[in-house]
């Protein structure tokens, strides 16, 4: 395998491998097996990194945020290491820029949340074999440490959960998520949701996204819900 094309990541992560062999793996998708010579693909490092990374990461939110009780605790980590956390910090190195797809597949496939989300894993997975447990513990602190020093508890509660959690425990009426308006251009959005329940809008939120608008307006509901 070639080794040159992953040393612009490696060094930008400032990450020394032995053993380029287990990176060339941590970012194959499995799809190269279907039309191409066997190789080694992701799906083992990948079980190896969900481990080591949800380890080291419960290990520093432990000694980075020693007020934090073991439910927000919980939160934190999750809030890291689900797929849209793993993800988006994928994009962010660039990830996507390095996957290898079977020649049947497009480029865009390496742009899924699931395949960053199993990428990033391989990747420390390929890490920790590599390097071990210490170096690797090291990488992962640099990468997350101001995350989880600057987490906000508040900001990471699933409103929609609560709410809904909240309204079905004598009732089952459903919960309905309405985009009222949208609006900005494609690359930036701006979405107006409203939160109604049995025909009744209890609330209305604003963001970035159809996800943090309808959060928004599920916040906002059970305020009005706690003043009554």
């Amino acid at each position: 395998m070639s080794n040159k094309r992953l040393k612009p990541l490696l060094s930008s992560l400032k990450v020394k491998a032995h053993n380029y062999d287990l990176f060339e793996a941590a970012f194959t998708h499995p799809s190269v097996n279907l039309n191409e010579h066997k190789v080694t693909d992701y799906q083992r490092l990948e079980f190896v990194g969900d481990s080591v990374l949800g380890a080291i990461i419960a290990s520093l939110s432990y000694e980075l945020q020693p007020n934090l009780h073991e439910g927000p605790l919980t939160r934190l980590r999750s809030s890291l290491v689900d797929t849209e956390g793993l993800s988006r910090l994928a994009l962010q190195f660039h990830f996507d820029q390095y996957i290898k797809v079977g020649s049947s597949f497009t480029n865009e496939i390496a742009k899924s949340s699931k395949v960053l989300e199993d990428v990033f894993e391989a990747f420390v997975g390929a890490l920790y074999l590599d390097r071990g447990f210490e170096y690797t513990y090291k990488v992962i602190e640099r990468i997350f440490k101001n995350k989880i020093i600057h987490f906000n508890y508040e900001d990471s509660v699933d409103y929609k959960t609560k709410l809904q959690e909240l309204l079905q425990a004598d009732h089952h009426n459903d919960v309905n998520y309405r985009v009222l308006n949208k609006r900005g251009p494609a690359n930036a959005p701006s979405f107006k949701v409203g939160l109604f329940y049995d025909g009744v809008c209890l609330g209305t939120g604003i963001g970035g996204s159809k996800k943090k608008a309808e959060q928004e307006a599920a916040k906002n509901a059970l305020k009005k819900l706690a003043r009554k």
